[in-house]
């Protein structure tokens, strides 16, 4: 039978121009993704500074109150409850660009591990900023100073885990997080409450012998209750996991009083739930791999 040759160069061709049109469209799904998490973060961002920017700290619109922003102190734990947001976390640093006194506050991105950091946007605003004089009754906004206001805006994977929590435990539906890998290379997951204040849920890493230093934390209401995660490399590996791939964590609500392991809950997590007129007792949250059904 003879080849003719042409006809090997064409489908060769053709293979070549479908696989080049596959990698074209993944490419510019990857890219429409990232712009579309990308716009989100910016619209936070402008809505944090508008409603910082009206708020108490302020004499008026735009205006910031000094003296307010003082009682607004520098550490994590202390921050208007008013711009909290379940899912992503926030700086603001305001600066007196005439005095060069600088207030910063909110809840910082994590900095240790790159794999928590998803996403930060940073945007640059500009107020006014004035302080009362004793001898008037209101402050004149044309003795006002500049101010310059620096948001930044993260979306990390201990804000999405934690919210998932949260809607979880409202919500009384299952949601889920998808982790690109392990945090640690021996306690895969280890995610529960600060101990030393427990507004706080953090991410953790076994740096000695179950002596835990935190990597990574969100503020995470007290009243939203959730069962410690502590899922090491090796139990994952035992549940037929593959802990090199990504992996995904379902968080389930459980009626009060009622406990159930990962493979009930899988099943039949509705048995679990609470009913309609129940409340949400706890949360717990399952790690399996991201194909599991």
């Amino acid at each position: 039978m003879e080849v003719d040759p042409l006809s090997i160069l064409f489908t060769l061709i053709r293979i070549s121009a479908v696989i080049l049109l596959i990698i074209f469209f993944m490419s510019l799904w990857s890219l429409f993704g990232t712009e579309t998490k990308t716009n989100d973060l910016e619209r936070f961002n402008v809505e944090l500074f508008e409603n910082i920017a009206t708020s108490q700290l302020t004499f008026g619109k735009y205006v910031f109150d000094p003296d307010k922003l003082d009682d607004v102190t520098f550490r994590d734990e202390n921050f208007p409850s008013f711009v909290r947001d379940c899912k992503y976390k926030y700086k603001f640093e305001i600066e007196d660009l005439k005095t060069g006194d600088t207030w910063t506050f909110g809840e910082r991105a994590a900095t240790e591990m790159s794999i928590l950091n998803v996403y930060k946007n940073t945007r640059v605003y500009y107020a006014g900023i004035v302080r009362k004089n004793a001898e008037k009754n209101a402050p004149f906004y044309e003795d006002a100073n500049t101010a310059k206001v620096t948001v930044t805006v993260s979306d990390t994977l201990t804000g999405r885990l934690s919210c998932a929590i949260e809607k979880a435990y409202k919500s009384k539906n299952t949601e889920t997080v998808h982790v690109k890998e392990c945090i640690d290379t021996a306690d895969c997951i280890v995610f529960k409450r600060n101990v030393l204040d427990e507004k706080f849920a953090c991410f953790y890493k076994n740096t000695a012998q179950n002596d835990y230093h935190w990597l990574d934390c969100k503020i995470l209401p007290t009243e939203i209750k959730f069962i410690d995660i502590i899922e090491t490399v090796n139990n994952l590996k035992n549940r037929g996991v593959d802990v090199d791939k990504p992996l995904l964590l379902t968080a389930y609500p459980l009626k009060p009083g009622v406990t159930a392991d990962c493979d009930m809950l899988k099943n039949n997590p509705k048995d679990f739930e609470p009913g309609q007129n129940e409340n949400t007792g706890t949360v717990q949250v399952c790690v399996t791999g991201l194909t599991a059904k």
